[in-house]
């Protein structure tokens, strides 16, 4: 409904699901953003207001770069596989152990890159002089990329290419994100005990506060744990019994 799948894929292939919840992600970010907007709206005034937020509007904003360029031109980005529509090379390699992402779009890291390939004459090949002309050579580029990307491992490609200082990530599987060193230094996976599964890894807070910052401090509640303490605090306590004995809460 929002074009996420009509984006997603490959090229020739069928719409895809994005492998995580992105629709539903954004429509909470956005709706904690307006939350944090109107307090502060109430704040200064006094006055309190509706917080309205639609997962298809939130979609829509993601898709902002490429929907502008579509209002304006009536162009169907299509389906790209990893591959950035406008840019190129910007895209997913399969390395010899795994992939690798590369992102060598701009004219600036187009010889560091052939460099780093050990194709330096690519870089004087003037279908690739230019981000434009590679993107309108793409699949010319991608027969020389692909073959020359399987001759080593993705960490050593990692190695060559950010030693030239071109964009790069692995692509990471969950097993891969458990060991990143990225992730050990930001500290997004936390140990944490739960009263009924014991000890797990547990994600942490991405947003991080200088003189404030977020821990987490307890597991996710169990089913009802938490019933009388809301019920009472909106003045329903002599309630509680008659409303669990007839199964309306937990």
């Amino acid at each position: 409904m929002g074009g996420l799948m009509a984006v997603t894929g490959e090229p020739d292939g069928t719409p895809i699901l994005t492998g995580a919840p992105v629709v539903d992600t954004i429509g909470a970010l956005l709706a904690g953003q307006g939350i944090v907007t109107a307090l502060l709206h109430r704040e200064r005034t006094g006055h309190g207001q509706r917080v309205d937020v639609c997962l298809l509007d939130g979609l829509m904003l993601a898709h902002a770069a490429r929907l502008s360029i579509f209002l304006a031109t009536g162009e169907e980005p299509g389906r790209h596989g990893s591959a950035h529509p406008y840019l190129s090379p910007f895209q997913a390699f399969a390395a010899r152990d795994g992939w690798i992402y590369v992102a060598a779009w701009l004219d600036r890291l187009w010889a560091p890159f052939c460099a780093a390939i050990e194709r330096p004459d690519l870089a004087k090949d003037e279908r690739f002089t230019t981000n434009e002309s590679r993107v309108r050579h793409r699949a010319a580029l991608n027969a020389i990329l692909t073959p020359i990307f399987t001759h080593a491992t993705v960490k050593e490609w990692m190695a060559r290419l950010e030693a030239r200082e071109v964009l790069c990530a692995p692509v990471n599987r969950y097993a891969d994100l458990k060991s990143d060193p990225q992730v050990a230094a930001t500290g997004m996976l936390v140990p944490d005990t739960h009263p009924r599964a014991g000890r797990f890894t547990n994600l942490g807070t991405p947003v991080r506060f200088g003189r404030t910052p977020g821990t987490i401090r307890t597991p996710a509640p169990q089913l009802g744990e938490h019933t009388d303490a809301v019920l009472s605090e909106a003045g329903l306590a002599d309630e509680i019994a008659r409303l669990r004995a007839a199964r309306v809460v937990a």
